[in-house]
């Protein structure tokens, strides 16, 4: 399955963070394609910190590192909650698995679910 960002011209402020946010997806569909959806949950991760990293004015309290943006979106309720609800998937890794916990059966696409939000609010 192909995941894809917008196009943005260069100019926009999202461009750099897409561009890496890009990336990271590829890296995941290759980990996907080999089985590897631990590698996959990384690379979903840190494309949302590429994106959020990247920006000018990242958000007050979104920390300085993928899984502290993922702890920051999740925890912002000025956020819809499906893109809450993404964060909070992708932060469950292999001991929520092992536990019944929280995680992402599709860390790319909730990846994704979340860089277009914050593109389109950008925008």
């Amino acid at each position: 399955m192909a995941y894809i960002l917008p196009s943005l011209d260069p100019g926009h402020r999202c461009a750099r963070g897409i561009e890496l946010a890009r990336r990271e997806l590829a890296m995941g569909e290759q980990a996907m394609a080999e089985g590897n959806q631990g590698r996959a949950r990384v690379c979903g991760r840190r494309a949302v910190g590429a994106l959020i990293g990247s920006l000018p004015e990242p958000p007050a309290g979104y920390g300085t590192h993928a899984m502290a943006n993922l702890r920051g979106i999740s925890d912002d309720r000025s956020l819809p909650d499906e893109i809450r609800a993404a964060a909070d998937r992708l932060l469950g890794g292999a001991r929520s698995i092992l536990n019944g916990g929280t995680f992402s059966t599709d860390p790319l696409g909730d990846a994704v679910l979340i860089i277009d939000h914050f593109v389109l609010a950008l925008s």
